[in-house]
């Protein structure tokens, strides 16, 4: 008897071992896949949006749906066009002054964590030039080299990050 009871708990031990595992592996699945889900959901999202405004100009209209699709999305690349285009000095010049003010922050805050003790052992793994920082060493690797970069070492940075 006492060998049998063993057995019947070491069986039960295993499954919830076995189920906690599938369960790991399922979380670590949905965690893994999130940004393809996210990307999926997005396109959905937005198609089903560009096909309620064709639907709409079409009934408002005597264009046919397809065309009305069409007006639709040429509408929205004119208006994210125009958007960016009227942003992108702003932006710009914003990524000029944070380029600018960087490297005083980053001494600031050095002198700040040089006054305590733990913040002196941070300190030691960290460059002492704030320009290395940004340049991170060679060329196309910083922050601000990227915007240096040709279109092609951008999207190759990108892919391997």
């Amino acid at each position: 008897m006492s060998m049998e009871r063993s057995v019947s708990f070491s069986r039960r031990v295993a499954t919830a071992a076995f189920i906690s595992l599938l369960l790991a592996a399922l979380f670590w699945l949905i965690g893994y896949a999130a940004s393809f889900f996210f990307l999926v959901f997005g396109g959905i999202t937005v198609a089903v949006v560009i096909s309620a405004l064709g639907h709409f100009v079409s009934r408002k209209t005597s264009l046919s749906y397809g065309l009305s699709v069409g007006l639709v999305l040429g509408m929205l690349v004119v208006l994210i066009g125009g958007g960016i285009w009227l942003l992108a000095p702003t932006v710009s010049e914003q990524a000029d002054q944070l380029a600018d003010s960087l490297p005083e922050s980053i001494n600031r805050l050095k002198e700040n964590l040089s006054q305590t003790e733990w913040g002196r052992e941070l300190l030691e793994g960290i460059p002492q030039q704030p320009s290395a920082l940004l340049s991170g060493g060679g060329p196309g690797k910083g922050v601000l080299s990227q915007e240096r970069a040709s279109f092609p070492e951008r999207s190759a940075d990108w892919l391997t990050f």
